[in-house]
């Protein structure tokens, strides 16, 4: 342990030396021996399941059909069951345009909200209900 009285703490480290000694991963990068699938360690795009993936083989089905509206009667009766609510829309957008829609359903609301923001995505919130006119207090004001 290191540090002062009021703040100890035990430094982590790890020398080379443990490194080649005690890591499948070392053995590994020495023997050029990597996985062949690779890895995609950034957000997106995500791993699309193999049922997913077949799914697309599949004839795409009319927006316009019977057999579409009839699953999307479905699909919104389970929302309205899942979050006790009265109506359900189905809309196909980015997360922008859902953000946008939580805003303007806000704006039909009386009362106050609140928003957290400790990251991008919480300031993306704020500039919505800022964009849409809801009432708001300023960060500064607030720290």
């Amino acid at each position: 342990m290191v540090g002062t009285e009021e703040a100890m703490f035990q430094p982590m480290f790890l020398t080379r030396e443990k490194f080649e000694t005690s890591t499948k991963v070392f053995r590994k990068m020495m023997t050029g021996k990597t996985q062949s699938k690779r890895l995609n360690f950034l957000p997106g795009p995500v791993a699309i399941k193999k049922e997913v993936e077949q799914a697309f083989y599949n004839p795409p089905i009319s927006h316009r059909s019977s057999d579409f509206m009839e699953n999307i009667k479905i699909v919104r009766e389970r929302l309205c069951e899942l979050v006790n609510a009265e109506h359900a829309q189905i809309v196909v957008g980015t997360g922008t345009l859902a953000n946008d829609l939580v805003a303007a359903h806000l704006k039909k609301l009386s009362g106050k909200g609140l928003i957290l923001a400790n990251g991008e995505f919480g300031y993306r919130l704020i500039d919505h209900a800022e964009r849409m006119n809801l009432r708001t207090k300023d960060r500064k004001a607030m720290e």
